[in-house]
């Protein structure tokens, strides 16, 4: 791989990351050629508080670092699809918390009906 084709190679990636956070990352992904000869694309960390990040291992070229990390942002959902998620792990929180609160189901019965609405709507969504 010549140095203009891993360019090429760490713009896409960097677009797909783009595409699926649709935002900016706090900081893009970088190519690295280690000292013991190795390669690792890494660094793309994905807001400020830089508790999450794309990338990682060694690998031998750098076309097996850049599949690495197209996996990596492949597998990730979609920025909205996660925010949904997010919401709806929350909201099984809280019908727990009812149940171990042992609320009425009369205060029960929506907070159940909406996840299980949500749920149907996220399997049956062609996102």
């Amino acid at each position: 791989m010549t140095p203009k084709e891993m360019h090429k190679a760490l713009d896409r990636a960097n677009a797909a990351l783009v595409d699926k956070l649709e935002k900016q990352p706090f900081t893009p992904l970088t190519l690295s050629l280690l000292d013991s000869g190795k390669w690792c694309c890494t660094g793309a960390y994905i807001d400020i508080q830089m508790n999450e990040r794309i990338g990682g291992g060694v690998f031998d070229t750098p076309e097996e670092a850049f599949a690495s990390v197209m996996e990596k942002i492949e597998k990730r959902p979609k920025a909205a699809d996660a925010e949904r998620a997010k919401w709806q792990r929350k909201l099984a929180d809280v019908i727990d918390e009812g149940n171990t609160l042992s609320l009425p189901d009369d205060v029960m019965q929506p907070l159940r009906a909406g996840s299980q609405a949500m749920t149907k709507n996220l399997l049956t969504s062609d996102a």
